[in-house]
């Protein structure tokens, strides 16, 4: 399920890339509250250059051009507001295009690119991923991560003792991380939450948690 609602597209190049914001934030404990995790997901071609997977082209969209997509991020208004977009095809560079319009549509997003101007020139964009720049990706609100942001973070209990690694997040309303113990053998589910995950710093790959007495045995699967 998508996070966020959509929102009415204009044609045109749009309002431009949003710039992103840090995600690195202190909660305190006394505020309890549920945090969101937005299942993006990196480029996995290039991985260098930190691109963001937006969406992928599905099929041609009428005979001048357009881009049928099918939409995969938990932010679909993105699309329409930006001006450029990384198209990535399997064995090839990436190749950075202007978007000259972009709409939603009930089942994705239709796109003009400077990329294709004919339906034959679309059909050889099928499959072309979309991404966009890290730092161009959309600012989430307070109290918000990508998935790819937390996945890889050590735990640590206030003392500075280690809990383990973030291999995964479950769940959307009420996520759950899932963290492979350091003493090896056991996953603990953690809830993602104020009153538990108290400190969170990306930059630094760390999840400080003051989890209450017994949840890490109890939820050790």
């Amino acid at each position: 399920m998508k996070e966020a609602e959509l929102s009415a597209c204009k044609g045109g190049s749009g309002a431009g890339t949003m710039p992103a914001e840090s995600s690195e934030f202190w909660v305190s404990s006394s505020e309890p509250g549920i945090l969101s995790c937005v299942q993006e997901e990196l480029g996995t071609q290039n991985p260098e250059q930190g691109t963001v997977l937006l969406a992928r082209v599905r099929r041609p969209q009428g005979l001048r051009g357009e881009l049928r997509l099918e939409v995969l991020t938990d932010f679909p208004e993105h699309i329409c507001k930006l001006e450029h977009v990384l198209l990535a095809l399997p064995g090839k560079p990436l190749i950075d295009v202007q978007i000259e319009s972009a709409r939603l549509v009930r089942d994705g997003a239709v796109i003009k690119t400077t990329a294709a101007h004919t339906i034959d020139e679309a059909e050889t964009l099928v499959g072309a991923e979309l991404h966009v720049f890290r730092e161009e990706a959309w600012p989430l609100p307070l109290g918000s991560y990508f998935h790819f942001d937390l996945i890889g973070c050590t735990v640590l209990l206030k003392d500075g003792a280690p809990v383990g690694k973030i291999t995964g997040i479950t769940g959307s309303q009420n996520p759950l991380l899932k963290v492979a113990a350091a003493a090896g053998g056991e996953v603990v589910l953690i809830p993602f939450c104020e009153d538990i995950c108290y400190r969170i710093e990306p930059s630094l790959k760390q999840v400080w948690i003051n989890p209450p007495e017994g949840l890490l045995e109890l939820n050790a699967i």
